[in-house]
């Protein structure tokens, strides 16, 4: 089991050799909940998937997303911007700040369209690293969620 950056928990079911523009490379065969990727066996470094974090650092993540929020911008170009380079350095301390800071925005103000789907995007991520690592079923993992973001 693994997870893509982009698309949460799945599991590695093999390895496949595909040509693509011409060059022939091997692939992992990634099965997640909603789809099949295949990604390249030769990416460096943990730029699409990676190993779920331990139980234990869920205690960090808790203390992130109850500590004080960090003001967004009122632009709402300029907070998506900054919130797309927060999920793109691909770091889950990352995404439980963006879960956080706009949590507390949408106590003050409704989320527009954007913000909304960044929240729920990094929940997703979240969520699901939480199911995988703790190995429980979404309901309960849910449930803890909920506990942490009060």
């Amino acid at each position: 089991m693994v997870v893509h950056w982009n698309y949460g928990p799945g599991q590695i079911t093999g390895i496949e050799e595909k040509q693509y523009a011409g060059q022939t490379r091997e692939y992992y065969v990634l099965k997640t909940s909603q789809l099949t990727l295949w990604v390249p066996t030769d990416e460096e470094g943990e730029k699409s998937m990676r190993q779920p974090v331990a139980r234990n650092e869920f205690t960090n993540f808790e203390k992130i997303l109850r500590s004080q929020s960090e003001p967004l911008p009122e632009d709402q170009f300029q907070r998506h911007s900054q919130l797309t380079e927060r999920i793109r350095r691909k770091s889950l301390d990352d995404v439980c700040r963006i879960i956080r800071d706009l949590n507390a925005r949408a106590q003050s103000q409704k989320l527009n369209r954007n913000d909304s789907a960044m929240l729920k995007q990094a929940q997703e991520l979240i969520l699901g690293e939480m199911q995988l690592s703790l190995g429980t079923s979404r309901e309960h993992v849910e449930l803890e969620f909920s506990s942490m973001m009060k």
